[in-house]
């Protein structure tokens, strides 16, 4: 039976994991290193005072994300460690010219005699 050497999204076997993880730790996994540097945890008190919305008035709806592990993935993109595949999109605004009625138009609009306009 040959093995595959990449795999569909959302299939993950049973041992995937622990492969991974060996495979990282010879090649010298660049996270490890990160982890035994810099504490992140140490930062969650401060994350959670300014992050989180403490005037909830209620449980509804889901719950917020992790603080340390937002941080830790920011950190992780801004060293290039972490690479996001989505695609940029150009978000430019452009200003497009408005169309505005007189007052005049507007009363016939209101007085029902504006039909011809629209059609």
């Amino acid at each position: 039976m040959s093995r595959n050497t990449h795999k569909s999204f959302g299939r993950v076997g049973l041992f995937d994991k622990e492969e991974t993880g060996s495979k990282l730790f010879k090649l010298g996994n660049p996270l490890e290193k990160l982890y035994n540097v810099i504490d992140f945890e140490m930062f969650r008190p401060e994350l959670e005072d300014s992050l989180l919305n403490h005037d909830r008035k209620s449980n509804a709806g889901c719950n917020p994300y992790d603080v340390a592990m937002i941080f830790k993935m920011n950190h992780l993109e801004q060293s290039e460690l972490l690479v996001d595949e989505d695609k940029t999109v150009d978000t430019s605004f452009v200003e497009i010219p408005r169309q505005r009625n007189t007052k005049k138009e507007n009363k016939r609009i209101k007085s029902a005699e504006g039909d011809e306009r629209w059609n």
